[in-house]
């Protein structure tokens, strides 16, 4: 398994922790999901715990994450485990975490979509996001997927699922071969990341 990336060793103690160690990564997840369950006033502590960890990390390892409202946890039965909504909250879908978390026991992926999904938020929206999104499927989501392999992954040594958007990231992965661009300036191929900022959902599965 890689090393932690320096720029996340150089995080503060709580922010690190959930990237170094398991066992606090799986409990702060599931202090979540219980909070949503029961409805909790703590919930909010909960998600901001890790929110917080990923937000540190991303601004680490350079892509600083923009302007995002809000994050949920929302109790419903859908396909998707993460949403980028057009007012720029995060949307978590609690049943599919729950899977993920006690079935598949993998909270690493769950780290994974929260990148993916705070990825998504970098930027402000630019006019014509929902138009490219219909014309070049794929463009977005194959990018930033692609990146939150690699801060998940890569930069952390954690291991996500990676079942979302498989063809797209390896185009993308393909591409940055061929120019000899690392993993990190990947962005800089699509337009650094700029399409869908707070005014298109994104989703992740």
């Amino acid at each position: 398994m890689p090393a932690l990336a320096r720029e996340l060793a150089a995080l503060p103690d709580q922010h690190r922790l959930i990237w170094i160690d398991a066992r606090a990564r799986h409990d702060a997840i599931a202090a979540i999901l219980t909070a949503s369950e029961r409805n909790s006033p703590d919930l909010r502590r909960h998600v901001a715990r890790v929110d917080e960890a990923v937000s540190a990390a991303l601004a680490a390892l350079g892509l600083p994450r923009g302007l995002v409202v809000a994050v949920e946890i929302h109790e419903v039965i859908a396909l998707w485990s993460g949403r980028k909504v057009p007012d720029c909250r995060l949307l978590f879908n609690g049943p599919a975490l729950r899977h993920m978390l006690y079935q598949e026991r993998n909270p690493d992926d769950i780290l994974r979509s929260w990148v993916h999904e705070s990825l998504h938020g970098r930027l402000p929206f630019h006019a014509e996001a929902a138009t490219e999104a219909r014309l070049h499927t794929g463009y977005e989501e194959g990018m930033v997927e692609g990146l939150a392999r690699y801060v998940v992954r890569d930069m952390a040594g954690l291991r996500p699922l990676e079942r979302s958007y498989r063809f797209y990231v390896a185009a993308f992965e393909a591409l940055a071969s061929l120019l000899g661009t690392p993993p990190r300036r990947s962005g800089a191929i699509s337009g650094n990341i700029r399409r869908d900022r707070c005014g298109q959902s994104s989703q992740t599965q």
